[in-house]
Formats: C-alpha cells, sequence, structure tokens
C-alpha cells in the first residue's frame, strides 16, 4: 500500500523539466555520461536529475535549456508553479 507521504514525495521529484529532459536524452540516444560531459557535470548528477533524486539548480536549468531545449521553469513542482503564480480574480 502507498502511503500519502509516498506520494507526496514522488509528486515533489516529478517535475515536467525531469520528463522532457530524460525524454530529450532518449530521442538523442544519449547517455547519462554524455549528457553529463555535455553539460560539464558528473554522471550521478545527472542520474540525480532523471530519476527525481534531486533537481538542478538555477544556473544548470539555464544550462540545460540552451543545450537540451528543457525551459528553466519546467524544472518547479506543481506546488511551486501554484505559489508564484497569483489568483486571477474577475
Amino acid at each position: 500500500m502507498v502511503s500519502n507521504s509516498d506520494r507526496e514525495k514522488k509528486a515533489r521529484r516529478s517535475t515536467e523539466g525531469k520528463r522532457l529532459f530524460v525524454k530529450k536524452l532518449e530521442e538523442l540516444r544519449l547517455s547519462q555520461a554524455a549528457a553529463a560531459k555535455q553539460l560539464g557535470v558528473s554522471q550521478p548528477t545527472v542520474n540525480a536529475w532523471c530519476t527525481g533524486a534531486k533537481r538542478p539548480e538555477p544556473e544548470w536549468r539555464e544550462r540545460i535549456e540552451s543545450e537540451f531545449g528543457v525551459p528553466r521553469d519546467a524544472w518547479y513542482t506543481r506546488a511551486e508553479r501554484t505559489i508564484a503564480q497569483p489568483e486571477v480574480r474577475s
């Protein structure tokens, strides 16, 4: 049985940036090691981004955007997006 805290952890790790980055690496048939070399980081760092264990810091998000086309704001979680976008009232 999956607990609520497990679901919350998965939701925090699951971002559009992670999904797009992994998809782009697959499309390019690029290994995590090759992506790491291209970006100037270690393979374990790229692995952490691909698995959702960690998210790239803002300067790496910019680099990922320029190298792979993944928008830098795609790495925000749903909760972070909600906080960043003020409620619009009509």
